[in-house]
């Protein structure tokens, strides 16, 4: 990406800083959310320097994530009792809707494990925020393990140069997360999600990154110009 350029926006926001330092002609202003929400809530309005509104910004988010222990990684297995009973297994959103069924069938009697490789059953990556990973017996979630996903395009801005992240992509406090080498092979640790999240703004020529604090159950507002 040699035709790409790093910079730093200017922002005027609720609990938002910018990831580098730059020099600025213009003051940081925040504004305190007033709207309600529920849970979390980003609303943003970009802008080029001449003040028009920029669309089809790219927007990708990432998670400032915790360390909590090094123990031992979160079971991602379940336990078949019987091969006569169907297992069902389900990738499921933070609202529980159904993002991709994995498996259906009859198991053998032992462990199952089956892994998400973090798309929808038409084969896109799944938008930025937390999952689960269900297994499903008679109707009922009899085991689960959490799936967050990061750094994948989760809103583009409109006409307007507006865009919005709802809740679901905004898991703060979400975990056990738990970390691995890229084969899986070696387990890091876990974390849980932070209080900030990271937006990588991409454009055709530039990218710009910023982080956010958002304040629960109220509309965090950001406007950004872009240098």
């Amino acid at each position: 990406m040699s035709a790409t350029s790093r910079n730093v926006a200017r922002i005027v926001a609720l609990g938002c800083f910018s990831l580098s330092v730059a020099s600025c002609d213009r003051p940081t202003a925040y504004e305190p959310g007033t709207r309600p929400a529920f849970g979390y809530q980003i609303e943003g309005r970009i802008l080029d320097r001449l003040g028009a509104p920029m669309e089809g910004v790219e927007v990708y988010p990432y998670y400032d994530l915790v360390y909590a222990s090094s123990d031992t990684a979160p079971a991602r297995d379940y336990e078949v009792k019987d091969s006569v009973t169907m297992v069902t297994v389900r990738v499921l959103s933070s609202e529980d809707s159904v993002v991709r069924e994995l498996a259906s069938g009859f198991y053998q009697p032992g462990f199952l494990l089956v892994e998400w490789d973090r798309r929808d059953s038409v084969g896109n990556d799944v938008q930025s925020g937390a999952y689960r990973v269900c297994y499903i017996v008679d109707g009922q979630i009899v085991s689960s393990y959490g799936v967050l996903v990061e750094g994948t395009l989760t809103a583009r801005t409109d006409a307007t140069g507006a865009f919005t992240l709802s809740n679901r992509h905004l898991p703060l406090g979400f975990g056990p997360v738990p970390l691995y080498s890229r084969d899986s092979s070696v387990f890091y640790g876990t974390y849980s999600v932070g209080s900030a999240v990271f937006l990588e703004l991409t454009t055709p020529t530039t990218i710009h990154t910023v982080g956010v604090r958002p304040s629960k159950d109220r509309v965090t507002a950001v406007s950004l110009v872009l240098e």
